[in-house]
């Protein structure tokens, strides 16, 4: 059942910032914009070392602004937003992204107690880079064909809603975790501690403006890389037991990147043609990236660490406490 119940719920999105100056302004009118039986409260968490404060408080002034005194990796910046946070429900959006006018009302809608997070897709605001254009099609590619709601194992932290109650009873987004790709891990931890599905709907998408540096794009890639294998090694995800046959990593890894990379390219070339024909070289640009995140892949093969992470013991110690279904308090 969902949320549509004629009652007015108080809603936060938690916006974490670092060095955003190019994009923060685009992010957070859009945000202002929304539309639906809600209060709004928007939290920018910031740990940047450029202007983008000063644009915040200068343009947005109604915006709860916390200032970090340090940088702070987005996990972080994200858990002590919802700390922050009186709503009800707490939304994640990124500060490179923007939203239409109704996304949070969608949202709302879509949540109910079958699920423990909804979210949708993430669609590419770099519509003239190829740089930009490659990046997308390599973390998001395999999900261009995602048209229909349906249960998803991962949702992007930059386009997530959930209830207060979940997001404290989970303990937040794992902090112990340094690489990309914490959302995957969150992702695991919200389905293992709930035992609740992920719900993925086509119609709450937002749009990402990606890396169009080739550098950055490279070093990139190689921390989802490293993220991966970090993630295998401590989760029962599909290829966490492999990945512990260390006599196997050098046949998994280079099969693994073919495999991502012809996926995104096969999906790209159906989903967007006229982008790649316009941009002919992105393929070999994504064939680059791949070979940086299989480098980096390997580098958390080798990383010596303990054989349980501080983010599994978290959800090992879930089995003491029943989880009551946050969604309830609403229907």
């Amino acid at each position: 059942m969902s949320l549509s119940n004629g009652k007015t719920n108080l809603v936060s999105v938690v916006v974490p910032c670092y060095n955003s100056s190019s994009t923060i302004e685009r992010t957070l009118s859009s945000l202002i914009k929304q539309t639906g039986d809600f209060i709004l409260e928007i939290i920018a968490v910031n740990s940047s070392n450029d202007t983008t404060p000063n644009l915040i408080t200068e343009k947005f002034p109604s915006i709860k602004l916390i200032q970090l005194p340090e940088r702070a990796r987005p996990a972080i910046a994200r858990n002590i937003g919802a700390k922050e946070a009186r709503g009800e429900f707490i939304a994640f959006l990124d500060s490179d992204c923007t939203v239409e006018k109704d996304w949070l009302d969608r949202m709302l809608k879509h949540y109910c107690g079958d699920f423990s997070a909804v979210g949708g897709p993430i669609l590419n605001s770099n519509l003239d880079n190829a740089v930009g254009l490659a990046g997308y099609l390599l973390e998001f590619g395999k999900r261009l064909p995602l048209q229909k709601k349906q249960p998803i194992d991962h949702l992007p932290s930059g386009n997530l809603l959930l209830s207060q109650k979940t997001f404290n009873y989970v303990g937040g987004f794992p902090e112990d975790y340094e690489y990309a790709q914490e959302d995957r891990l969150f992702s695991w931890i919200l389905t293992k501690k709930t035992g609740k599905k992920l719900m993925f709907f086509p119609d709450v998408a937002v749009k990402h403006s990606h890396r169009e540096d080739f550098d950055e794009f490279l070093k990139h890639q190689q921390s989802i890389g490293r993220g991966g294998s970090e993630i295998l090694k401590h989760t029962d995800l599909p290829g966490s037991r492999l990945i512990k046959k260390r006599w196997l990593i050098s046949l998994f890894v280079p099969i693994a990147a073919l495999k991502k990379l012809v996926l995104c390219i096969a999906c790209s070339v159906t989903k967007c043609p006229l982008k790649i024909i316009r941009y002919p070289h992105v393929p070999a640009l994504m064939a680059m990236g791949m070979i940086h995140w299989s480098f980096g892949f390997y580098q958390g093969i080798k990383k010596r660490c303990d054989p349980v992470s501080l983010s599994k013991k978290r959800v090992e110690a879930a089995d003491d406490f029943p989880w009551q279904d946050p969604a309830q308090d609403h229907l």
